[in-house]
């Protein structure tokens, strides 16, 4: 079967450039490692064969993300999406999603920028459907979808507290001699 439609998640412009690593509880479009991360839905033109755009203007896509590694979320909520909190999903499965509006532009643009934030650390992946219309506005049967490929998210870093108040450091920022229990 070939499927005619689907959506592309993307950087930019370039739609061969997946979402890119992010950073734990920032904004994917905020420094650093700022991404413009694109939604865009596609489908094969019937005169050229070619990939052409397919949505224009303020569209409603169900988007769920997966918790591929590790295969369970860790709690509901994690993942924001234009920040909208979005179906969490353990890996192979794609049951839970949220309506999102997304503004796709005009015929030049044609693509949807999406904001994410994840509040955990792993890798993880996105989905996006939506039910295909006819010219009077009624569902026909067949929905176009597209996922992204799996991407880390990793911590913003890491704070350690000492079990023992005597190997504690003084202050923040100090320098510590390790100690051992």
């Amino acid at each position: 079967v070939i499927q005619r439609t689907g959506f592309v998640f993307h950087q930019g412009s370039d739609f061969s450039t997946p979402i890119g690593s992010q950073i734990s509880g920032k904004s994917s479009n905020v420094a650093p490692g700022a991404q413009d991360i694109r939604l865009t839905a596609v489908r094969e033109s019937d005169t050229t064969g070619s990939c052409e755009a397919f949505l224009v203007g303020p569209q409603t896509v169900s988007i769920g993300h997966t918790c591929e590694s590790p295969g369970n979320c860790s709690a509901t909520g994690n993942m924001e999406v234009n920040g909208t909190t979005v179906g969490s999903n353990p890996a192979g499965s794609a049951a839970n999603t949220t309506p999102i509006s997304i503004d796709f532009g005009d015929d030049t643009s044609s693509s949807g920028p999406l904001r994410l934030r994840y509040y955990d650390a792993g890798s993880v992946s996105l989905f996006a459907q939506m039910p295909l219309l006819d010219d009077e506005g009624s569902p026909t049967g067949e929905v176009i979808a597209g996922s992204s490929g799996p991407f880390a998210i990793v911590p913003a870093g890491f704070c350690v507290e000492a079990v023992n108040p005597d190997l504690a450091c003084a202050t923040v920022g100090a320098d510590c001699s390790v100690g051992a229990v």
